[in-house]
């Protein structure tokens, strides 16, 4: 269950980083090997051919407070050939001058291939930052190198490089990440995991092994192993769980019982290893699930539910603790979440969720709440509006965004969009990896803090680096998020403007930021 619930569940359910979910609080520290073990490579899928209206001219602006007015930041413009963006330009407001670009490349496959960032110096553009993407084994193998270009030596210099391989079914089996340091690669993170399946023609997972890579001896050591017994016709009983203490070594942690009724699993009992007994005990249950279109056909992580009870066993007998579900309030893809906790007595609500979206299933309500039994109402952890104005052709002409402010209790506007120069492609075209949805606010920043927001499509590592326009580093670090809205804030950023790159398994967004 601590595996099981935890990606299928808490995929589900963890809309916000800071939601908690019965698993969250048992699962082991390292994420990392959790969010692998679920995620499935996006550039694997090939999205279906879709014609959508894009736009090629973005500006942007944001909200003075204190003169209480819309404040012109800068602009963007893209370019896009055969439906593929091939460049990024960042200009100021009037659209006379060209702050920075971004130029990517692909291969005959439209891969990627390459990614440029270059800055202007006053006199020209020159470039600062470079990617570059490598294919192998029919684009199960990735390799990506990152350089920064020396205006002195006029030369690229290493910064890191990485290595992915998934298998057929897009799980990722290895994954390498170095950092270059005085002129010597140097491994920073890396994995191997070892996947056996129920036969050739089924994703149904037997066995799956995670080991890490151990700087010090330079050994691949197992921490963790999950083992699957299935019946006859393809239904898995029992997942047991053994986490690693060393080189080839592993201890046994936990047991999930399945149950089933009419082919759907109703009920999961999870029973811990106790070391002193050397035997399984009873210790939580999980039940009236209710799923999202299960198919037993697939592994039984790629099916999701939207509403489940936790129970605790307490020797004698099963205590409800808490309970998740998911409503559906339309027809555009909105959803609210709602926790509850059980008292002994009654349930009480905890956390509630709202993503809700317009007719045109654009996003216009998220809203991350805790309940407070005092006053007896929900009041606001995080909030974001987003306010909408249509051309004629249904294109979005504009937008803006108003965040909750706890400390005053209002709505404060923050940033506004608007777009134009639309032009029709053909998404299915462009089979690279999802770039991820972020917002840097207040973007220009007035004090040097700035807050990141970040919409992840799974959990997971997202690496951050922030240069100035000289292409030197001023601040990286590496954090686990969650599915879903996560928020990051940066303090202590002098004058100036920086680039800030963020970088995960699912994707990766470059943006300006000016503080002043």
């Amino acid at each position: 269950m601590k595996t099981f619930l935890l990606i299928v569940l808490a995929g589900m359910f963890s809309i916000n980083a800071n939601a908690k979910n019965f698993t969250l609080n048992k699962r082991k520290n390292n994420a990392q090997e959790f969010q692998k073990y679920a995620s499935v490579f996006k550039n694997k899928v090939v999205p279906a051919s879709t014609l959508v209206s894009v736009p090629r001219l973005i500006k942007e602006s944001s909200w003075d407070n204190n003169m209480m007015a819309w404040s012109p930041n800068n602009a963007m413009r893209k370019v896009y050939q055969n439906d593929l963006l091939v460049a990024e330009y960042n200009l100021n407001y009037a659209l006379t001058d060209t702050a920075s670009a971004t130029i990517y490349t692909y291969n005959a496959d439209n891969k990627l291939t390459s990614i440029v960032s270059s800055y202007n110096t006053g006199v020209a553009l020159v470039p600062f930052n470079r990617y570059t993407f490598t294919y192998s084994n029919n684009y199960l193998k990735e390799n990506a190198l990152s350089e920064m270009y020396d205006e002195q030596t006029n030369q690229w210099i290493p910064q890191s490089r990485s290595m992915a391989e998934y298998n057929v079914y897009g799980m990722q089996t290895a994954g390498v990440y170095e950092s270059y340091n005085n002129n010597t690669w140097e491994i920073m993170f890396a994995f191997k995991a070892n996947i056996s399946y129920l036969n050739s023609t089924t994703d149904k997972i037997t066995e799956y092994v995670d080991s890490s890579y151990n700087v010090n001896t330079m050994q691949y050591e197992i921490d963790y192993r999950e083992q699957r017994l299935y019946t006859s016709n393809g239904e898995v009983t029992d997942i047991l769980v053994y986490y690693g203490t060393g080189f080839n070594s592993v201890y046994p942690a936990y047991r999930d019982s399945l149950n089933y009724s009419a082919g759907v699993i109703s009920s999961i009992i999870e029973f811990d290893y106790d070391t002193t007994l050397n035997a399984y005990i009873k210790s939580t249950k999980v039940d009236n699930i209710n799923w999202i279109n299960f198919n037993p056909n697939t592994d039984i992580y790629n099916n999701e539910p939207d509403a489940y009870t936790e129970s605790i066993w307490d020797n004698n007998s099963w205590l409800l603790d808490n309970r998740s579900s998911t409503t559906y309030p339309d027809n555009y893809g909105s959803t609210i979440y709602i926790e509850q906790t059980h008292d002994g007595t009654n349930w009480v609500n905890t956390v509630r969720t709202q993503l809700i979206n317009d007719e045109k299933r654009n996003r216009i309500n998220q809203y991350y709440e805790l309940y407070d039994p005092i006053v007896g109402n929900w009041q606001y952890e995080f909030g974001e509006r987003i306010f909408y104005t249509y051309d004629l052709m249904n294109n979005i002409a504009e937008d803006y965004n108003e965040n909750y402010n706890n400390n005053v209790s209002q709505w404060i506007k923050s940033v506004k969009h608007e777009y134009a120069e639309y032009i029709t492609i053909n998404t299915g075209v462009n089979t690279y990896k999802n770039t991820i949805e972020t917002k840097l606010y207040p973007n220009p920043s007035n004090n040097g803090t700035v807050s990141i927001q970040v919409n992840l499509l799974e959990a997971s590592v997202l690496n951050i680096k922030i240069t100035d326009v000289k292409g030197s580093l001023v601040y990286s670090e590496q954090k686990e998020l969650g599915k879903g809205i996560n928020t990051i804030e940066l303090n202590g950023l002098q004058k100036g403007m920086y680039f800030v790159e963020l970088n995960t398994e699912y994707g990766i967004a470059i943006s300006k930021l000016i503080v002043r």
